[in-house]
């Protein structure tokens, strides 16, 4: 007999930890088992393991809600890239900008003896 955790935080036997996609292109949920003494403690199952082991499944968010989620995520992550990107570029032409000017001042500073 396994044993559940007899605590008000625990809905479920597992924690969802993410989705896989199948080679069809498909979406599966994926869970860790956490139930006490459980023989697949801490095994990665799908949702159908955990139904015909007969174990709780936890609240698990839809896949496109959590696909904007992460598309939010780096698109974040990209405008904060470019903006580094465009900072640099421009510290870089400041510096070109500033090595110009100081090559044509010597230049200028240079006389011609004849």
């Amino acid at each position: 007999m396994f044993m559940r955790k007899n605590t008000a935080r625990s809905h479920s036997d597992a924690v969802f930890i993410g989705w896989q996609k199948t080679p069809e292109g498909k979406s599966i949920p994926l869970y860790n088992i956490t139930m006490s003494h459980h023989p697949l403690r801490g095994s990665t199952v799908s949702d159908r393991t955990l139904h015909r082991l007969n174990l709780r499944i936890p609240q698990t968010p839809m896949f496109r809600e959590l696909e904007k989620r992460v598309q939010s995520v780096e698109l974040t992550k990209l405008r904060g890239f470019a903006k580094m990107l465009f900072r640099s570029l421009a510290m870089n032409k400041n510096d070109k900008s500033k090595r110009r000017e100081s090559h044509a001042e010597q230049i200028s500073s240079v006389t011609v003896e004849g």
